[in-house]
This record gives structure tokens, C-alpha cells and sequence, in this order.
């Protein structure tokens, strides 16, 4: 059995963007706390919207430490269909499948 560990940055209007603008008051602690956090982490699950965002942007960042993080890190994808673009260490999740309500 593996831990999970929930780490979440969201703004006061609950909407995140830009990855290198949705907090523009980044500060010491802050890396801090995020490099502490990633240090412990072998994987990570993302769905699917986050993915494309980020497989859009990660992969030429030099936000650091996250970007070395995430461009390495093993990236479970909660999704059915098929990972496009391919970003390294990405796999979709086996076995998912959505339905709309009322379906």
C-alpha cells in the first residue's frame, strides 16, 4: 500500500491559470515548503485538464525546483483516452471510464 499526499496551491477566486503567474507573491518559505514536499514524492496522479495544461508548459520551464520535479517524476493520468501530447514519465491510469449525469 502506498501514501498519498494532497498538495494543493489554489487562489482566493479558486481559478489557477497560468502556472508561472497564478501566484505572483512566491516567496522563501514558500519554495521551502514545496521542495520539502516534492522531496518525498515518487509519483503524482493528475486528471486529465491539469495534464494538458501542464504538459503544455512543464516541459520547457526552468521553475525550479518544480519543473525538474515534475518533468521527472512518474505522472498517473486520470483518464480514457489517449495522452496527447506524450509528455515524459505519463501514464493513463488503466481501467477509467466516465459517464455524464444522467447516463
Amino acid at each position: 500500500m502506498r501514501k498519498i499526499v494532497v498538495y494543493e496551491l489554489v487562489s482566493l477566486d479558486g481559478v489557477a491559470e497560468d502556472p508561472d503567474a497564478f501566484i505572483p507573491d512566491w516567496d522563501e518559505d514558500m519554495d521551502a515548503d514545496l521542495g520539502a514536499v516534492i522531496a518525498t514524492q515518487d509519483a503524482v496522479i493528475l486528471g486529465r485538464r491539469s495534464y494538458d495544461e501542464w504538459a503544455r508548459y512543464w516541459p520547457g520551464s526552468d521553475i525550479q525546483p518544480f519543473s525538474d520535479f515534475i518533468n521527472g517524476v512518474t505522472k498517473h493520468v486520470a483518464t480514457s483516452a489517449p495522452l496527447d501530447p506524450e509528455w515524459s514519465g505519463a501514464t493513463a491510469i488503466e481501467g477509467m471510464s466516465w459517464s455524464s449525469p444522467g447516463d
